[in-house]
């Protein structure tokens, strides 16, 4: 009866090791939380470094680098919450309520007496582009740290569309997805324009989600369709200032990160103040590339 005990256990707190990455762990997943997460948020810690992008501009190597060094840092149940993009388990019904979503954001996380001394870390890439999110956020945890990777913005722009070509999700040519962006975003009688406009404008103003995801084809053109959006940085840097201290910020130029890969880990290790001494061997391969220009790093 313990070695069963102790099985299920060990599918609970960790679905995806036993179970693979197929639908099938979702629905567990599910129950984890219900069953075993949330009950237990309140001994659970918060995340003290928020990588909130560019997308495609190496976070999931920075994350993957980071965690491997577990004498520093420790990672949640999975590397991109969406808390912030509302495409959570929880959606949007934390966004205006900090006590809530606190709690539900601890529910990633790891016990607090297994990160004692650690520094907790989230890496959900929308957060920059949904920067009227970030004053919720910052709510949550006052003290946080945002790292941004910034990336050439065509060479970002191209590695998302292979992105979304591999995944089944754009059919254009990469001419065509971006004239069908720019029409999406500044022409009403594009069939979607208007609306998405709209939607846009008021989720900014209401600094929630919710309009954005009451739509599929706005949804889908926001997140899956905006590879020249994404790569505006200055808006987006501008609101995040706006938002944060600035010396709670730490912006890294994409290419420094690959060609000198050790040396920004260096740096942000010394700028996050974590020096316990690393014993851990750190896979210096990069993640999720796109496979173009692979020397240029498509992470």
């Amino acid at each position: 009866m313990v070695g069963l005990f102790q099985a299920v256990m060990a599918v609970m707190y960790s679905p995806r090791t036993y179970l693979g990455e197929g639908k099938s762990w979702k629905s567990i997943l599910l129950l984890e939380f219900l069953f075993w997460r949330l009950p237990t948020c309140w001994f659970r810690s918060l995340p003290d470094i928020f990588i909130i992008g560019a997308q495609k501009c190496g976070t999931t190597s920075l994350h993957s680098y980071l965690c491997d060094d577990t004498e520093n840092f420790s990672a949640g149940i999975v590397k991109e919450t969406h808390f912030i993009d509302g495409r959570s388990p929880f959606g949007t019904i934390w966004e205006h309520c900090p006590i809530v979503g606190r709690r539900l954001l601890r529910s990633f996380f790891d016990f607090s007496f297994h990160t004692k001394g650690k520094l907790v870390i989230e890496a959900t890439p929308e957060g920059l582009y949904c920067g009227w999110m970030l004053p919720a956020i910052l709510q949550l945890n006052p003290h946080a740290k945002f790292i941004v990777l910034l990336r050439d913005p065509i060479d970002r722009a191209y590695s998302s569309y292979l992105h979304q070509t591999r995944k089944g999700r754009e059919n254009l040519s990469f001419d065509e997805a971006v004239h069908r962006e720019i029409l999406l975003n500044n022409d009403e009688k594009h069939p979607l324009g208007k609306k998405f406009q709209q939607f846009y404008a008021e989720s900014v103003e209401k600094r929630s989600m919710k309009p954005l995801l009451s739509d599929p084809s706005v949804r889908n053109a926001f997140f899956r369709l905006s590879y020249v959006a994404r790569g505006r940085y200055a808006p987006q840097i501008k609101v995040l200032l706006k938002t944060v201290p600035r010396e709670q910020c730490l912006f890294i130029d994409s290419a420094d990160f690959f060609s000198e890969t050790e040396h920004t880990l260096r740096m942000v290790r010394d700028w996050l103040g974590a020096h316990n001494e690393s014993k851990s061997k750190i896979d210096m391969s990069p993640k999720n590339t796109s496979g173009w220009m692979y020397n240029k790093s498509m992470a």
